[in-house]
């Protein structure tokens, strides 16, 4: 019968180890989702910032360009975009 017990109390010692380490795996998995999402935000509002100084630029100086090439470069990859400055 002690043998018995021990298994049992084996297999549910192991069932909580279990249950916390998914608790812990969950909690990271939240957090690196939510600052992933900070950084996209972050991201975005970078280049909007970007565009916008760019845009005031573009009005005070008339020698200024027609557009502006913007390269977002990234451990992942390089993203190109071309940035009209001038609607005329």
């Amino acid at each position: 019968m002690v043998r018995a017990t021990n298994s049992v109390t084996a297999t549910e010692d192991e069932l909580a180890d279990l249950q916390r380490r998914f608790h812990l795996l969950e909690g990271d998995r939240k957090a690196f989702y939510e600052a992933s999402q900070w950084t996209i935000k972050q991201n975005k509002e970078t280049l909007e910032l970007v565009k916008d100084i760019f845009a005031s630029a573009g009005e005070r100086d008339i020698y200024t360009g027609d557009f502006v090439d913007i390269y977002v470069i990234k451990k992942d990859g390089t993203t190109y975009e071309q940035f009209p400055l001038k609607k005329d």
